[in-house]
């Protein structure tokens, strides 16, 4: 029957019965209040040939964390390839690995109540 969760400060269970993925189209949790909401952040870039990878995390990752944090963690927990970040060589995939694992601790320890999840993807090889 999915993931079930119960919300609320009081403890009660008015709202028992939420799975994450009844954010996109579960009409119960929409009208007559939107309870729950599904849209993304997006953002639209031009890849440059400095970029080394991107980060990307559900919201259990982003309540506790910005966007700038997540990225120093990533570099610092990284490994390049040849040994440095600005060689355009890029990074290893034990690197890429090793930076989302940092991030995920960093997000748990930070106390987030949320999903984690978290992928570093390598740009450059």
């Amino acid at each position: 029957r999915g993931c079930w969760r119960v919300m609320g400060s009081s403890g009660s269970a008015a709202f028992r019965g939420l799975a994450v993925s009844r954010a996109f189209g579960d009409v119960d949790w929409k009208v007559p209040v939107n309870l729950v909401e599904s849209k993304p952040e997006v953002k639209v870039l031009e890849l440059k040939s400095e970029d080394e990878f991107v980060v990307i995390g559900c919201d259990g990752v982003w309540d506790v964390m910005s966007n700038q944090e997540a990225v120093d963690l990533a570099r610092r927990h990284a490994l390049p390839v040849d040994g440095q970040l600005d060689s355009g060589v890029g990074l290893s995939d034990k690197a890429a690995a090793a930076a989302a694992r940092a991030i995920t601790l960093a997000a748990l320890e930070r106390g987030t109540m949320d999903n984690v999840t978290v992928v570093v993807m390598t740009l450059r090889r």
